[in-house]
């Protein structure tokens, strides 16, 4: 009997313990995730130690549960409910109350009416905002919709930013509009995918222009899928876009990097696709894999999956978000 009640004593004691160090791991990376920037290191801490604490509640739960269940049958548990039900909902309406509390978050900013309007062809050269431990990337199409793109820089990430490009690309893997690109990144060896994409969209916009002087109708823009105009897939209901990165990979040492790269150029690309028919205001950009160069006269660059000995190179990047506001989203 003695040994039972020791045991019991015991794994109470864990359960407890186990319960305070989780609790404690989900607020500071909730306050993190809160208060500072994207970071896809805090986030999987805060959902991985949050299914730990979903356990050990469990846990603690079947240790006490008899003394829960007469807990529930007081007023007060009806109380308890009644408030969490009717905070869950003025959470999931967006009520004024919790949209006017997470608009203290640094994960969200002002919505594009507050934003000085541009247009879809403004300079791709433009500065992102440069914060220590990330960089930020912000497109206005309209009073109606901004994206804006945050990068988590990485432990590899180099104090001189590498060359980088992020361009749009329509449901045809078609270039259609760049939104940012680093000094030197017009050097092919430097961002060759990017390069490529965007000396194909040049040369048919040429094309188009031509036909156009001629007197002969654009094949190219006369549907919204083969428009040269950007917001015509950002702002239509029904049509996907998807955003891509590219960034050069620096020189590393041998010991880091097993794969030969006989080329300046080498580099990392990311992607998302932007479906608006289920619009979503935050999506990460994943790990595409490197540009190759093929035996192909139509298309030379394509997209090489195999990322086995770039150890470095995947750690320059932590996480890439974007962010999307919309006006019909903010007024819901």
């Amino acid at each position: 009997m003695a040994g039972n009640v020791q045991q019991g004593e015991t794994q109470r004691t864990v359960v407890t313990i186990s319960l305070f160090v989780v609790m404690w791991v989900v607020v500071v990376t909730g306050v993190l995730a809160f208060l500072g920037p994207f970071s896809l290191t805090v986030i999987s801490l805060h959902v991985i130690f949050g299914l730990c604490f979903v356990i050990t509640v469990t846990w603690h739960v079947g240790n006490h549960f008899h003394r829960l269940c007469r807990y529930l049958r007081r007023r007060e548990a009806i109380t308890c409910v009644v408030v969490a039900a009717g905070l869950a909902t003025t959470v999931v309406l967006q009520l004024p109350p919790i949209r006017a509390f997470m608009s203290l978050s640094a994960n969200t900013e002002s919505t594009p009416e507050s934003t000085p309007e541009s247009t879809p062809e403004s300079t791709p050269e433009s500065t992102p905002v440069d914060l220590d431990d990330y960089l930020r990337f912000r497109y206005v199409v309209s009073g109606e919709y901004l994206l804006e793109l945050e990068l988590q820089k990485g432990p590899t990430f180099p104090a001189t930013p590498p060359g980088m490009a992020i361009w749009l690309e329509n449901q045809s893997a078609f270039h259609i509009h760049t939104l940012f690109a680093a000094e030197g990144a017009a050097d092919p060896r430097t961002l060759p995918y990017w390069s490529y994409k965007r000396s194909r969209w040049k040369k048919a916009k040429d094309e188009s222009a031509a036909r156009i002087a001629n007197g002969v109708d654009s094949v190219s823009g006369a549907t919204r899928n083969g428009s040269f105009n950007p917001a015509d897939y950002m702002l239509g209901e029904e049509l996907s876009y998807t955003v891509m990165l590219e960034i050069a990979i620096p020189e590393v040492a041998p010991s880091t990097s097993t794969r030969n790269a006989d080329a300046v150029g080498a580099s990392l690309l990311y992607s998302v696709e932007i479906d608006n028919s289920e619009p979503a205001r935050f999506q990460v950009l994943d790990r595409l894999g490197v540009p190759e160069n093929v035996a192909d006269h139509e298309n030379p660059w394509q997209v090489n999956y195999d990322l086995s000995g770039l150890r470095a190179a995947l750690t320059m990047i932590d996480s890439t978000l974007v962010i999307l506001h919309r006006k019909e989203s903010s007024q819901e």
